[in-house]
């Protein structure tokens, strides 16, 4: 048998029987006050104005604070689930407890008590602050559950049309714009790199590190962009490139693949690289930067 759930049922049914022997002996009873539908919903509706006011209080203090959590559809969320909730909940309940102590209290629109007894008031207005405070606190918890959900709901639809958007205008380059880089390894570590658009037309000598050159293949969503961790040769800015994401250096995993400028094979870590020049017709020629609108054909002759 279970006979710690048994002993906790008979705690409670004692501790019942306790109050209410002790409510008898004082002689306990509410007298209902005369009009109290009246006067209870309109303090209800009091109420719910406090609840508005401490849940908009609680988020500025906790802003205030840094300790708010962040949105629940919030992107920070899903990566960190920073949740203010309980600080949140213990800041609503002190401020409704305060506001309910200054007089704001519902049970008190219902009746007092018909005995002047010091433990009857004190059991009635101890009861009435406590359950008022909590429907302010529930109440304001409530609010900015709704105030998140809206919040979040704007902010998600407005993500989704920046996705729809910004997918159309990547899906036109790719139509309208793409840009193909063929290049023929002839040679051990050199061979050709042919690149056309409007009245530009390259058929250059290209280079690679023969020790970790990528697999041949067709690289797609390839972007013009910069290296960070290299410089360009003449003005020492990010050198330009153009990012190959689904290439790999061999026997790592590390995609750090571009096409970028190169004297020789010795200018290579595994990218592929020709005369700056050359490389900068071509990088200047593409539009736009990280557009992911260009094809890298790789082929062994």
């Amino acid at each position: 048998m279970h006979w710690d759930k048994i002993g906790q049922g008979l705690a409670v049914v004692a501790g019942c029987l306790g109050l209410g022997w002790l409510g008898s002996w004082v002689g306990a009873e509410i007298v209902p006050a005369e009009g109290w539908e009246e006067s209870f919903w309109s303090r209800f509706q009091y109420m719910f104005v406090f609840s508005v006011l401490i849940e908009r209080s609680v988020e500025v203090y906790l802003n205030a604070s840094q300790l708010n959590g962040d949105d629940r559809f919030a992107p920070a969320y899903k990566k960190s689930g920073k949740d203010a909730t309980r600080s949140a909940n213990i800041a609503a309940i002190a401020l409704s407890i305060l506001v309910a102590v200054a007089g704001v209290r519902l049970m008190a629109t219902l009746g007092e008590p018909a005995s002047d007894h010091w433990i009857t008031s004190w059991i009635w207005f101890g009861t009435d602050i406590v359950v008022s405070a909590g429907l302010m606190a529930g109440g304001s918890v409530l609010f900015h559950e709704v105030a998140e959900l809206l919040r979040g709901g704007i902010g998600t639809l407005g993500s989704r049309f920046q996705s729809i958007e910004k997918s159309e205008k990547v899906s036109g380059l790719d139509v309208r714009s793409a840009y193909t880089v063929s290049i023929t390894r002839t040679g051990k570590d050199s061979g050709k790199l042919e690149f056309s658009s409007g009245s530009i037309s390259l058929n250059e000598t290209c280079y690679w590190d023969p020790d970790v050159k990528i697999a041949s293949g067709t690289y797609v969503k390839c972007s013009k962009t910069r290296m960070k961790s290299k410089k360009d040769s003449v003005t020492g800015d990010l050198r330009p490139g153009i990012y190959l994401p689904d290439a790999v250096v061999p026997g790592t995993d590390n995609h750090s693949i571009f096409i970028h400028e190169g004297k020789d094979s010795s200018w290579s870590d595994g990218c592929i690289v020709l005369d700056r020049e050359r490389m900068m017709v071509m990088w200047n020629e593409i539009t736009p930067s990280d557009g992911m609108n260009i094809t890298v054909k790789v082929v062994d002759a």
